[in-house]
């Protein structure tokens, strides 16, 4: 839940971004105008990493405001394509990755090559990572 009244519109949420990375400025403007209802290119650029709720100082919750006016505009959506994928990933066989115990992990499933370079920098530090390899060829899907 996007929590508006906590809200001091810093933009840390989108600066912070490790995808969109906005400059100070341009980011208290977009998010503005996502609260506002207002058409933004967060709505299509955003990746759903979720991480702007971590970053958010305030604990307003960003992504989720985000997340409702993709929604509304329709403007993130899965093609046919990486929908089969993502079925088709659920089927295979899995493996467990030995890590330590103590420290964090995330499991990117088949998605870690398709997302190079959104997993770096200071909120994943330490983070452990797997994923899935796939070794055959997806042109069935097409």
């Amino acid at each position: 839940m996007f929590y508006e009244e906590k809200c001091t519109l810093c933009g840390e949420c989108l600066m912070q971004c490790p995808y969109l990375a906005y400059p100070e400025d341009k980011a208290k403007e977009e998010f503005k105008k996502l609260i506002n209802g207002e058409p933004s290119p967060v709505t299509s650029d955003c990746i759903t990493c979720v991480a702007c709720n971590m970053i958010c100082p305030e604990g307003a919750n960003p992504f989720d405001l985000i997340n409702i006016r993709q929604e509304e505009t329709g403007t993130f959506q899965f093609g046919k394509r990486f929908l089969k994928m993502f079925d088709m990933g659920t089927k295979m066989p899995s493996k467990i990755i030995k890590g330590e115990p103590d420290k964090p992990v995330m499991s990117l499933c088949l998605f870690g090559d398709m997302l190079p370079g959104v997993f770096e920098g200071k909120l994943y530090d330490g983070l452990k990572i797997g994923d899935i390899t796939l070794q055959f060829s997806l042109s069935p899907l097409d």
